[in-house]
């Protein structure tokens, strides 16, 4: 059976893509479940990746979804653990999203699968409960319309009930007319016979009465329960258009907000020196990512009297931190570049004292808890050797010296920026020379502290991956940070800006 259906499905593939375009995922997903039945498990995947690709041309996430799980189940049959995890937390983040009840069913049903395989048995149980949760809803779903069916059907029945009644009275009314006639022949011959007809006709009227009686009061009951309906259904589209307004209402100013957040970005975009221009003084990487529209994070450079890089960690982050690298943005312009502070350890002390006052103009009370942790570097090179002059408010700085696997740490200042709590605050620099294929990591907490299904990332597993790839090139060493993170959050949330800038030397 699953042969001749395969070959039919096969068979109209042409004329669907040619005529039903609309419906193709639809005859990719098929084709994929019955090779996956008939254990062809390289055509259930062709099938599959079709549907995946064509789920994405049409931004379709439901099926996108599908086709990730079905995916998921493949790799997992033929024990490809790994992919078949990344594919599987895929699938439940795109079914959450669509919010289709049955779908997010299936996408946990076969995470907890993948993950009981891998060992996993804690998440594999939670993700079990989780799929039974939504299959019993889905479950609970059809119950109620079958319900609702059954009811629609016996009032359909009480009506051909009553049919029925009114059927049999009207047999009764022409049976006792026909009663009456020959009661009227042989009136004259039988008068007692006529009484005892008479008798059985007056009880007859009596059970009529009493039928009318029963089919007017259902009749009644009937009147009464369609116009409790049909006010139930009147308030029931007054609250529906109540909420639609609502909606249109809150819809418009989420448009609004999203609108002038995006503009706010292509502001702070213009602020923030671009990779490429970053990458012609510096043999360097950029991981960087906001984790709004808008980021706390940022990274600046000059090159005007010495080069000199700062990488900062504002207050917070989204709106509030975007503030905020706009008022440390000018700050750095004036010091550095209008000021020729060019010390990194003054360049914080002056720093710290105009962010107190540029803050302390606007607050009521007095006291500064808004502020950043920041990174100076200002590097020299020569013929053989670079000089490296650092000082930091709270930031590390790792460098992998030529050949090393493991890096020197240099530990910064303990005071933040701005901070109001510490009543002096005292920044020293490091002098540090480097040779030729030396390399430094200059890093916000945002990745380490990302959370996923294993917990925070923590700042020892982020050392240790840098132990890993820092002898790779710089652009797949960016490449691995972002996978990395990807496969860590799975399917949660960032949880906070992420900076990390690689520079070899």
């Amino acid at each position: 059976a699953y042969d001749s259906a395969l070959f039919c499905f096969e068979q109209a593939q042409p004329l669907y893509e040619k005529y039903r375009k609309s419906d193709l995922q639809t005859l990719y997903i098929n084709l994929s479940d019955l090779a996956f039945r008939q254990n062809d498990l390289n055509k259930a995947e062709f099938w599959a990746r079709k549907c995946l690709k064509y789920a994405e041309s049409q931004e379709d996430i439901q099926t996108l979804s599908y086709a990730y799980f079905f995916l998921a189940d493949i790799d997992l049959k033929i024990k490809k653990l790994d992919s078949a995890h990344i594919k599987a937390q895929k699938a439940v983040r795109l079914a959450e999203e669509c919010q289709s009840k049955e779908t997010i069913s299936k996408a946990y049903k076969v995470l907890s699968k993948v993950l009981y395989s891998q060992g996993n048995y804690k998440n594999s149980y939670k993700y079990y409960d989780l799929y039974v949760i939504y299959r019993d809803s889905v479950e609970s779903e059809l119950a109620k319309n079958a319900l609702q069916l059954f009811e629609y059907e016996r009032k359909n029945g009480e009506v051909a009930l009553l049919k029925a009644e009114q059927l049999e009275k009207e047999i009764r009314y022409k049976e006792e007319n026909t009663r009456k006639n020959n009661l009227i022949l042989v009136a004259l011959c039988a008068v007692v016979l006529l009484a005892g007809i008479a008798f059985f006709v007056f009880r007859g009227r009596i059970k009529i009465a009493k039928a009318y009686e029963k089919l007017s009061f259902a009749n009644e009951q009937i009147l009464q329960k369609n116009e409790e309906i049909h006010q139930q259904k009147e308030e029931i589209l007054q609250t529906l258009q109540t909420v639609n307004e609502q909606n249109g209402i809150i819809e418009k100013k989420n448009q609004d907000m999203t609108a002038s957040i995006t503009y706010a970005r292509r502001i702070q975009n213009a602020i923030i020196p671009k990779k490429q221009d970053l990458q012609k003084h510096l043999d360097c990487f950029v991981f960087f990512r906001p984790k709004d529209i808008v980021s706390g994070d940022f990274y600046w450079f000059s090159t005007v009297h010495q080069s000199i890089l700062a990488i900062v960690d504002c207050t917070g982050h989204g709106v509030a931190g975007a503030f905020m690298t706009v008022i440390a943005h000018n700050l750095l312009d004036q010091i550095i570049n209008k000021d020729q502070i060019l010390s990194p350890a003054q360049i914080l002390i002056e720093l710290d004292l105009r962010l107190l006052q540029t803050l302390r103009q606007n607050s009521e009370t007095g006291k500064i808890n808004d502020g950043m942790d920041i990174s100076i570097l200002n590097l020299s090179k020569s013929e053989n050797m670079t000089k490296l002059i650092w000082a930091s408010a709270k930031r590390p700085l790792w460098v992998f010296e030529n050949g090393k696997t493991e890096p020197t740490e240099y530990k910064g200042n303990r005071f933040p920026i701005g901070s109001s709590q510490f009543e002096k605050k005292i920044f020293i620099e490091q002098g540090i020379i480097l040779e030729k294929g030396d390399l430094i990591y200059s890093f916000t907490d945002g990745y380490a502290d990302q959370f996923g299904t294993e917990g925070k990332f923590t700042i020892r597993k982020f050392r240790s991956l840098l132990k890993q790839i820092h002898t790779k090139p710089l652009e797949e060493q960016e490449q691995i940070l972002g996978q990395t993170l990807e496969t860590w959050k799975g399917a949660g949330k960032q949880t906070d800006d992420i900076l990390v800038l690689g520079i070899r030397v």
